[in-house]
């Protein structure tokens, strides 16, 4: 498993399973890699077609296996288009990235019910994460709380 910051992110490939094969496909459905896929956390020959292409055109090694290297391109790209979110934000008036917040504080441990509404519960579990990693605590989640949820650079 490779490391980021004090996030676990796995090498996935072809039959890998989980929560981050779904975060994985999220982001190339978010993203409109491959909008009309599943998000089912399978990662199958479409999954792993839809890596080749990403790494095609980024100039990475293309062998569909996501490593350090795809990771890092995913990420670095992904956490530049997040929107500010805050409290009274929903997947409606923000494309989904509600979801994709609540999705991210749970998997690093800040459980929140995954309902695309930022509301009082995910706003909390925001500025437990603020607090934890240093940053001002406003409940506000923009581009400094984004880096931190996703950071850029593998360890």
């Amino acid at each position: 498993m490779q490391s980021i910051t004090n996030v676990q992110f796995p090498t996935l490939s072809l039959g890998s399973k989980g929560e981050y094969v779904k975060f994985l496909q999220e982001i190339f459905h978010n993203r409109d890699y491959d909008s009309s896929a599943r998000i089912d956390g399978i990662f199958g020959p479409r999954t792993e077609a839809t890596v080749k292409e990403f790494q095609r055109n980024r100039y990475l090694k293309v062998d569909g296996i996501v490593g350090p290297a795809t990771w890092n391109a995913l990420l670095s790209e992904y956490s530049t288009s997040f929107p500010t979110l805050r409290r009274g934000s929903t997947d409606s008036n923000t494309g989904g990235y509600v979801t994709v917040l609540q999705e991210r504080l749970n998997l690093l441990s800040y459980p929140v019910a995954i309902d695309g509404i930022f509301g009082p519960k995910t706003e909390n579990a925001v500025k437990k994460f603020q607090k934890d990693r240093g940053f001002p605590v406003d409940g506000i989640v923009g581009p400094r709380t984004w880096n931190g949820l996703y950071p850029l650079e593998f360890k």
